[in-house]
């Protein structure tokens, strides 16, 4: 089980890999005004930050990250993205070999890919079966996503693998 010590590493490791982080809360609140901005990989930054909120878990910024995350949303008793997005992996021949994911607070799960180049994806809502959202680049603000390892309050780990 994660530890709110295993969530300073995680942020470590996250950087580590050229993704700028920043501290949030275990609710998903951003810990940091301008967060989208001074999201960052640098090791002594990020120390601080846990030094100033041990509890805090690290979150990603998508667009500056280069990448986008499938959200996938479960609702008891609404709609459950896993299931849809599961039937469109198996419509269409799809696999989910080796790609990174995390289990959200919700038991839905996001998954990580890195955005196109030449023509990115934003963050978009009901293009894809219910359930499922898709987080990239632009729109009114800057979305964010906590990671791997992380720990939210009283024990429960946010993560499935990574």
């Amino acid at each position: 089980m994660a530890t709110p010590a295993g969530n300073l590493t995680a942020a470590l490791d996250l950087a580590a890999a050229g993704l700028p982080i920043f501290p949030a809360s275990p609710d998903k609140r951003p810990l940091l005004v301008g967060w989208q901005e001074k999201a960052t990989t640098e090791e002594e930054q990020i120390r601080k930050w846990w030094d100033t909120h041990p509890a805090a878990v690290p979150a990603i910024v998508i667009g500056r990250a280069d990448l986008v995350v499938i959200d996938c949303d479960r609702h008891p008793g609404g709609n459950d993205g896993i299931k849809s997005f599961n039937r469109l992996l198996s419509a269409n021949g799809g696999t989910l070999a080796d790609v990174p994911m995390t289990r959200t607070a919700r038991d839905g799960a996001h998954l990580f890919f890195r955005q196109l180049k030449d023509n990115p994806l934003g963050n978009a809502r009901g293009g894809l079966p219910d359930g499922i959202d898709v987080r990239g680049v632009g729109g009114s603000s800057s979305h964010q996503v906590r990671f791997c390892r992380t720990v939210r309050v009283g024990g429960r780990s946010t993560a499935r693998r990574c």
